[in-house]
């Protein structure tokens, strides 16, 4: 048996060049970058699909949730003049759709005299105070 294979290994040799040895060996390296490509693809697949894009955008009074101004009312009183708005919101992808998740309201004012920042969390909590004195009114 063992004379029947060195020769099948002889005649591959003659014929190709290659010993059973050389292609296992090749066998052996092509497997490992193959499992390595695979392996790496999976975790960038699994972190891009994992995270959540986060932005923050400039808008408008009225685009403020009433909740959120009304809380900033209740806290602080009149909203300034000539400050800004920024939501900050997550995008999440469901399916084949993107969602965007609110995450902050800021309210920001900045002059030479001055630097305002009021952060409330999407359900209308104060998370957040910068530059202005929150009112002490006692609800009893």
């Amino acid at each position: 048996m063992r004379d029947k294979f060195l020769k099948l290994e002889n005649t591959l040799f003659r014929i190709y060049g290659v010993t059973t040895l050389h292609l296992l060996q090749l066998k052996h390296k092509t497997m490992k970058k193959s499992i390595f490509i695979l392996i790496l693809l999976a975790g960038i697949t699994t972190t891009l699909s994992a995270q959540a894009l986060r932005k923050t955008e400039k808008i408008n009074e009225e685009q403020v949730p009433v909740a959120i101004r009304g809380a900033f009312e209740n806290d602080f009183g009149i909203i300034p003049e000539e400050g800004y708005w920024t939501a900050h919101f997550a995008v999440e992808r469901e399916g084949i759709r993107s969602i965007a998740k609110p995450i902050s309201y800021t309210f920001h004012k900045r002059s030479k005299n001055e630097k305002i920042e009021v952060r409330y969390l999407a359900d209308g909590k104060l998370d957040f105070v910068k530059g202005l004195e929150k009112n002490n009114m006692d609800t009893r």
